[in-house]
């Protein structure tokens, strides 16, 4: 059992972050929406900003999505929020049947790690919510930030840096949904952060497998 906490221990430590802060700089972000599921209408696809449904309203607008990206550069600290961009919902009033149900964003970004170059695409899935616009269930639609599809890590001096989106930041809180009032623009900060988890060498996970084989093998003498 000493053997297995002691090698557990050092696996451990060597996953630990150095105290040392990372210089992050992240540039040139820009987004595009593809994989557009349902929707009558839809128009867009492979811009910044998609367009649906037969407009029921009298100013003869359509649905949409638009992201628009924060200027950059950015700094942010490892573990701390930070805003890549606006997300806005234009919600107004369509013919039945009209909505998206889902839309993914594809991120493009440039970022600099302790001097180290990467660029990157990561695609993220939001799923809608079209609400009828009279009655019972009127009248706010409901983006929700459902999953990452696609996501890479950068390794600088072995410890590997990952981006996650978070969600929308409304006010002083951080949602997964985002409730959106009819006949307007509904905008939302769209937050980020990176985290950090070091590589663990070749040799501290063949030690950590000798701690097991030696556990199992102790075992086997005691029966």
């Amino acid at each position: 059992m000493n053997k297995l906490l002691f090698c557990a221990g050092v696996l451990s430590g060597s996953l630990a972050i150095p105290a040392s802060a990372a210089m992050i700089s992240v540039d040139n972000i820009s987004g595009n929406w593809s994989d557009i599921v349902g929707g009558q209408n839809v128009s867009g696809e492979g811009t910044n900003e998609i367009s649906w449904g037969v407009p029921s309203n009298d100013a003869g607008l359509q649905s949409g999505y638009r992201f628009d990206a924060v200027e950059t550069p950015v700094t942010p600290a490892l573990d701390s929020q930070f805003t890549l961009g606006d997300f806005t919902h234009l919600n107004y009033a369509l013919n039945s049947g009209g909505g998206i149900q889902s839309a993914v964003l594809n991120l493009f970004f440039d970022v600099t790690i302790d001097g180290q170059e990467f660029s990157d695409a990561q695609s993220f899935s939001f799923l809608h919510s079209e609400t009828q616009n009279t009655g019972e269930g009127c009248c706010d639609d409901i983006v929700t930030f459902a999953a990452l599809n696609t996501s890479e890590s950068f390794v600088v001096d072995g410890t590997s840096y990952t981006l996650d989106l978070t969600g929308f930041h409304l006010g002083d809180s951080l949602e997964s949904q985002f409730s959106t009032t009819e006949n307007g623009a509904n905008t939302a900060d769209l937050r980020g952060i990176f985290t950090a988890a070091q590589v663990p060498e070749p040799g501290t996970i063949a030690l950590l497998g000798l701690g097991f084989v030696g556990l199992a093998a102790s075992r086997r003498r005691k029966v």
